[in-house]
């Protein structure tokens, strides 16, 4: 549904960016509260209440938890308005949350948001027919026998901030993913962050990284067979399935910069290599469930490629792997969190 005419040429993103840039101003607010009623969406009428209630004083707001599960698909994941914290400044505004089901408060009030991933069998590693592909990635069923969530971008630095304390990425910003870390740094970050806010945090494995960025595809890619650094962050000069170059980044991009998979994880293609917690070895191709990868090993698993390497290399099934003790600044991780911690 489009804005009410009375918007004139803004868009919704427009007019958050107006809202935040001036907390004095509710013009752009009120817009938006409008618009939701017009809608005709579960809860809309309590969302506008929300947004209206939280531009009069500097209370915290929060939507009920119920709420925001039914909202967020509706004005979270498909148009990306109010996913994620709302931070104010100077106490003018404290917070207007509408994040993900499963979110995870984190020291100073920042959010980690997390997608609930189903069980499910999948085919892991490459069909034979695949362009580019390598002989370490021999295609076998797996089954993942639970549920689990998973972190719904790559870490940021801001969370990275939030728990550690420190910032070691070269490419500096709140919103782009922490880099400069290693396996034991990013494996760090899962423990203080347990023990700062009780939840399990762990590096997935590198069979339900790859299950989370299929989502249920068998594509190279989430969203298709051709990557040429219009689809996720790479390196656009050698395209994967497709002649037509792009220009390259040159650095890490904000998280969410790039459509979600089909279920609601971003970032999975490109942006910047996320630690796994095997350690790297063959796979064999026999059907197995649950698998945790290598009894031990010299290297571990980086998936899904990074701003700085070729599209093939940001294939689903392709396997980086490199010593734990690695840092550059094309490396980062994102959480999984056990429904049963």
């Amino acid at each position: 549904m489009p804005l009410p005419e009375f918007c004139g040429s803004e868009t919704a993103m427009d007019l958050m960016s107006r809202a935040r840039a001036d907390v004095n101003d509710p013009v752009p607010r009120l817009i938006l509260a409008d618009w939701l009623e017009r809608i005709h969406e579960p809860d809309a009428h309590e969302m506008c209440q929300v947004l209206r209630a939280s531009f009069n004083g500097s209370d915290l707001v929060l939507l009920r938890q119920e709420t925001a599960s039914r909202l967020h698909p509706v004005v979270g994941a498909r148009r990306g308005w109010f996913s994620g914290p709302w931070l104010g400044h100077g106490g003018e505004l404290e917070r207007l949350w509408l994040a993900s089901p499963h979110t995870v408060e984190l020291p100073g009030g920042e959010l980690l948001e997390l997608e609930q991933i189903p069980a499910g069998t999948f085919m892991m590693g490459s069909p034979e027919s695949e362009e580019e592909r390598f002989d370490d990635e021999t295609q076998h069923e797996v089954t993942i026998s639970k549920p689990f969530y998973m972190g719904k971008y790559p870490v940021t630095q801001a969370q990275w901030q939030a728990v550690m304390g420190n910032n070691p990425s070269d490419f500096k910003g709140e919103r782009l993913p922490v880099e400069n870390v290693s396996w034991d740094d990013a494996m760090a970050f899962c423990g203080k962050a347990k023990q700062k806010t009780g939840q399990g945090f762990r590096l997935p494995t590198e069979a339900r990284w790859e299950y989370a960025c299929r989502a249920g595809t068998t594509t190279p890619f989430h969203f298709g067979s051709q990557l040429n650094g219009t689809q996720a962050n790479c390196d656009g000069s050698v395209p994967y399935g497709t002649t037509i170059k792009y220009p390259s980044l040159g650095k890490t991009s904000s998280v969410g910069s790039y459509p979600a998979n089909n279920w609601g994880l971003y970032d999975m293609h490109g942006n910047v290599w996320e630690w796994c917690s095997d350690w790297y070895g063959d796979y064999g191709n026999n059907r197995v469930t649950d698998p945790q990868g290598a009894i031990s090993g010299e290297a571990r698993v980086l998936r899904g490629g990074s701003w700085s390497f070729f599209a093939m290399a940001c294939r689903a099934a392709y396997r980086g792997r490199l010593y734990p003790s690695y840092r550059r600044n094309n490396y980062g991780f994102r959480v999984l969190l056990p429904l049963d911690f």
